[in-house]
Parts: structure tokens; C-alpha cells; sequence
């Protein structure tokens, strides 16, 4: 017993030494784990980072020049025109994308209801922008409780919609056009400019009478007329012409079931527009 304590004795040295390296363990260990805590919270702390977002905004647009702003009308500015007003990149690209859907800016208020602009910012460019004063334009504009007819109607007509201004009323005579008329509603989602949102707000206002649609006699039309449908390219066009000359008049749209280059989407497609006489 004697020598075993002899053997598992420490000097007293040896034991401060184990208490200094326990007690740095513990504090190395602590300290670590607070300077974790406090790194995270200052990456992860989002109201700090939109702090600064706004505060470089702010920054960019208080230092803009104010003397170098024109008169300016926001419904022909370009996109470059609006970012050297002092708006970034991607401001400048919101307002742009309001007007291909037909957004139209009526009073100066109009411009101040734009989310991408600041009220800041709306302060500094109201005295230049080349518009009358007074309430939004909008106002006398609502949603249309008796559906228009989509294919009778003109661009004035259209423009009565809410959500459709005179650049979407252009956009969507000119596919009407191309296609002959609508046979569907949906079939707006396939007019330049137009998506689900925008097509939402203005579905219910409309309503499509097929008997307007100009059909083509596909036992009758030349490649060139057939390929005014925006669903064929003229390679299609042309075989649709070939077929029927090497093997007679179609029947019915099943007929072009037998034609290699149309899939049975296009068909579907097409086939509204087409007469089998």
C-alpha cells in the first residue's frame, strides 16, 4: 500500500500545474462559446442587414445631384433614363416591367405609388416629373362587372378592362390578329408581356365567342397561310400542303395524326382554326 501511494504521489508543483491547464481548458472552452453566439447573432441578425440596405439607399439617393434631373414623363422614360435619375438596376426594371403589361402613369401620384420608389426619392423627382397634379389615374377605373367579348372588341373597348392599358390592348389585337381570334381565354397567356398574375386580374373581365374565330380550309390553303398560325413553323406548314396532295382532302383533324413532324399538341393547337370541307 505504502508503494503504491508512492507511486500515484504528485509534488506539489506538478498538482498547480494541472489546476493552471484545467482552469485554461475552461475558460479557452467559455470563451468560445460566447464568441460564437455573438458572431452568429451579427450574421444572422437580418434586421441589422436591412438596417444598412436602407441606410445605403438613403446614402445613394441623398447624394444624387439633384441639379442634373430634367423634366421627365415616366411613361417614355427608358431604362437608362431611370437609372440616371439615381434608381438602381433593379428598381429601374420593376417600373419598366409595369408598363409592357399595360401600366400607364396618369398624375405625378401615380409615380409615388411605385413600391421601388422611396418616398424619399419620389420627394426629390416630383418637381420633375411631366404630369398634372391630382389623385391617381386609376381611380375612375374599375373592374368590369359584365365580361367583354375579347374577339369583337377593339383597343378602345379593351382598355375599359382594369388591368389592361394601351400598350397591353395593342400586344393582345395584334395576336388576335395572328391567330384569327381567341377560342380560349387562356390562350392570353400567350400574348407578349402577359403571365399568371396579370392574366388572374383580368380573366374574369372577358369572355370569348368562338364564332368569331377566321378559320382556314385546310383542304384549300397554300404552306404560306397556314403558317400565319403562330403554332406552326412553315416546315409543318408545308407537309400539312404535301400530305393532302399525295393522299387527298382531309377528313378531320385526325387525318394529321399521320403527319411525322405533328405531335399531338400541335394538332390540338391548331385544329380550332382549321375547316375539313
Amino acid at each position: 500500500m505504502a508503494y503504491l501511494n508512492k507511486q500515484l504521489a504528485i509534488t506539489k508543483k506538478t498538482w498547480n500545474g494541472l489546476v493552471v491547464l484545467f482552469a485554461i481548458i475552461i475558460v479557452v472552452y467559455f470563451s468560445r462559446i460566447y464568441t460564437f453566439n455573438v458572431t452568429a447573432d451579427i450574421i444572422d441578425d437580418k434586421a441589422l442587414k436591412d438596417l444598412v440596405k436602407k441606410l445605403n439607399r438613403a446614402n445613394a439617393e441623398a447624394n444624387y445631384p439633384v441639379a442634373a434631373i430634367k423634366k421627365f414623363n415616366p411613361d417614355t422614360l427608358s431604362l437608362s433614363g431611370w437609372k440616371k435619375l439615381g434608381l438602381t438596376e433593379r428598381q429601374a426594371t420593376v417600373i419598366m416591367h409595369y408598363r409592357q403589361k399595360g401600366g400607364r402613369f396618369y398624375t405625378k401620384t401615380d409615380v409615388a405609388r411605385l413600391y421601388s420608389i422611396s418616398a424619399r426619392k419620389y420627394k426629390q423627382l416630383e418637381p420633375f416629373i411631366d404630369l398634372p397634379e391630382g389623385k391617381s389615374g386609376h381611380t375612375h377605373k374599375a373592374k368590369l362587372i359584365v365580361p367583354l367579348e375579347l374577339n369583337s372588341a377593339d383597343t378602345a373597348k379593351l382598355k375599359t378592362v382594369y388591368g389592361i392599358g394601351p400598350a397591353f390592348a395593342k400586344h393582345i389585337i395584334k395576336y388576335r390578329e395572328l391567330l384569327g381570334g381567341f377560342h380560349s381565354k387562356r390562350q392570353l397567356l400567350e400574348v407578349y408581356g402577359m403571365d399568371r398574375e396579370k392574366y388572374q386580374e383580368i380573366g374574369d373581365q372577358l369572355k370569348v365567342n368562338p364564332a368569331y374565330i377566321k378559320k382556314i380550309d385546310v383542304n384549300q390553303a397554300e404552306a404560306e397561310e397556314l403558317n400565319r398560325l403562330p403554332y406552326l413553323n412553315y416546315k409543318q406548314a408545308n407537309a400539312i400542303v404535301q400530305y393532302r396532295l399525295q393522299h387527298g382532302e382531309y377528313l378531320s383533324a385526325d387525318d394529321l395524326a399521320d403527319i411525322a413532324i405533328l405531335d399531338a399538341a400541335t394538332i390540338n393547337k391548331i385544329k380550332p382554326y382549321l375547316v375539313f370541307k
